[in-house]
């Protein structure tokens, strides 16, 4: 295994070695290659100064190579639309980065930044700039029609739950047995189109980076354990045998918005009860390190066929084999989780194996030791 690590540092060594002198040797000819790139390029020498910009650079930044040959990007204040830009051009990274920043209003780029190392040795950037804007516009349109599409369904449904609510409890007397089953179905049904319609509205939020209202503090094992509580009566109805584990010790507040986070949770319970077969068992358990507290959901449920698992977390996906088990639902659910938790500066993951059952995973960041510091914009 060493030998292999070795080599393959060699290897990566020979090839910087190889593209640096041919550089050297044909690097006009680079040039003349580069300068026609779609994206705008910028090179940073090992002191991070700026050494080249490609003319699609100059028209993204509104700059002209001259205007900033040689200098640092801590220099180029003056320049409006490389101003967003500086505090990430500015440090000397280790890894690549890639961000959307809007640089201006309705301007977008997708900025990636490459170091070029070679032989554990800084020998500058590459700066790729992407011109987004068309596609976050159609972004920006396409979210604004599920608002408004969303919206425009929420009030009728809303008007027949309460329609139908009224009936049930106030005439109920004077309903049969076949009549108040068929409109006790029915409110169940609008139920949950209001449901679809209210994840509908989430991920418009979610994709507009509206996220969390109001975070404060909270014991997130107490928080769990309500959830659970609120789904007793689905839990029992297929006879599923739900363990949850408390921390042996107390567990330190982590900072979580109450409504967005039980949204997330509910998503992964939810789907762990649905997908998990009667008389299955799902166990919640807990984790803690000293920066973060992470939660487990493991059921003996249906799973994830391996060749999906990688479309878990992406919008609109269900796995080929739940559609014949639930075909109602629009594949939101784990996307909003997913949204949610790095919003609280989290993460999440899984394993899942078909026809034996999966462990959904979240961590978030122990934060009550900074209590006093915290607020929404620190989100």
């Amino acid at each position: 295994m060493f030998f292999r690590k070795k080599q393959k540092e060699e290897n990566f060594e020979q090839f910087y070695e190889k593209f640096f002198k041919y550089f050297q040797e044909e690097g006009q000819s680079l040039l003349s290659i580069i300068k026609f790139f779609t994206d705008g390029i910028l090179f940073l020498d090992e002191k991070q100064k700026i050494v080249l910009v490609t003319p699609e650079a100059e028209k993204i930044l509104q700059i002209k190579n001259n205007d900033i040959f040689g200098k640092s990007p801590l220099n180029l204040n003056e320049f409006p639309n490389i101003r967003p830009l500086i505090p990430f051009l500015a440090e000397k990274r280790q890894e690549t980065l890639k961000k959307e920043i809007e640089i201006k209003e309705n301007f977008f780029v997708l900025l990636s930044i490459i170091p070029i190392i070679s032989k554990q040795e800084f020998l500058g950037t590459i700066v790729v700039l992407k011109d987004i804007s068309q596609a976050k516009m159609l972004e920006k349109a396409k979210t604004d029609f599920v608002t408004l599409a969303a919206h425009q369904f929420r009030t009728p449904t809303s008007a027949i739950k309460w329609a139908l609510s009224m009936i049930l409890e106030e005439n109920s007397n004077d309903l049969t047995k076949q009549q108040k089953a068929l409109i006790q179905k029915t409110y169940n049904i609008n139920n949950r189109m209001i449901s679809l319609i209210n994840n509908l509205l989430d991920f418009a939020k979610t994709e507009k980076g509206e996220q969390l209202l109001k975070p404060s503090l909270s014991k997130i094992d107490d928080f769990i354990l309500n959830i659970i509580k609120s789904n007793q009566e689905r839990i029992d109805k297929k006879q599923i045998n739900l363990t949850f584990e408390p921390p042996q010790n107390s567990l330190p507040k982590v900072m979580i918005d109450p409504i967005k986070m039980k949204i997330a949770v509910e998503n992964i319970l939810d789907n762990a009860i649905r997908y998990t077969y009667e008389r299955g068992e799902i166990n919640i358990y807990f984790k803690k390190t000293e920066q973060e507290i992470s939660v487990y959901f493991k059921d003996t449920g249906v799973g994830i066929p391996k060749s999906q698992q990688n479309k878990v977390f992406s919008y609109f996906f269900r796995g080929s084999n739940i559609l014949p088990i639930h075909t109602e639902g629009i594949g939101l659910g784990l996307f909003l989780t997913k949204s949610i938790i790095e919003a609280h500066g989290g993460r999440i993951w899984f394993e899942s194996v078909e026809n034996k059952g999966s462990i959904f995973a979240f961590s978030l960041p122990i934060k009550e030791k900074f209590s006093e510091f915290l607020t929404k914009d620190f989100y």
